[in-house]
């Protein structure tokens, strides 16, 4: 079984992966250049309502620490950032070398070893939120 496939690309395909380029490279490159902590539209209302972070408290901080290679960073600020950071850019990359190749890459992992990823992922991400908590 092959774990790379390669398809020629629909229309409306070429039109998503243009779609998830751009928007990817101008989030990649915003978590280069603005420091989230000096931007006060990206304060959480959760915890400003609250007192309490939200799930998601401190992606931002976590971007762009990892933007700028802070790897400890990334991590104290959110324990998951970094994983979803580097999806974003292979997200990216995947997408930009679609439209180069004009070809469609699809990497083939069995559905059952992806939902397993999938639930570890997002248990993982719920306990690292509860625990917060206490």
């Amino acid at each position: 079984m092959s774990f790379l496939r390669r398809q020629p690309l629909s229309s409306r395909q070429k039109t998503n992966n243009l779609f998830l380029a751009v928007l990817f490279f101008i989030l990649l490159t915003l978590t280069l250049f603005i420091d989230p902590r000096d931007v006060s539209a990206l304060s959480c209302q959760f915890k400003s309502t609250t007192g309490y972070n939200c799930p998601t408290c401190g992606l931002s901080r976590s971007f762009y620490a990892m933007a700028h290679l802070n790897f400890s960073n990334a991590f104290n600020y959110h324990l998951f950032g970094p994983l979803l950071y580097l999806s974003i850019v292979i997200v990216f990359l995947k997408s930009a070398g679609e439209i180069a190749l004009n070809k469609k890459i699809r990497i083939a992992v069995p559905a059952k070893i992806f939902r397993i990823f999938i639930t570890l992922i997002a248990s993982g991400w719920f306990i690292f939120w509860i625990s917060n908590f206490f």
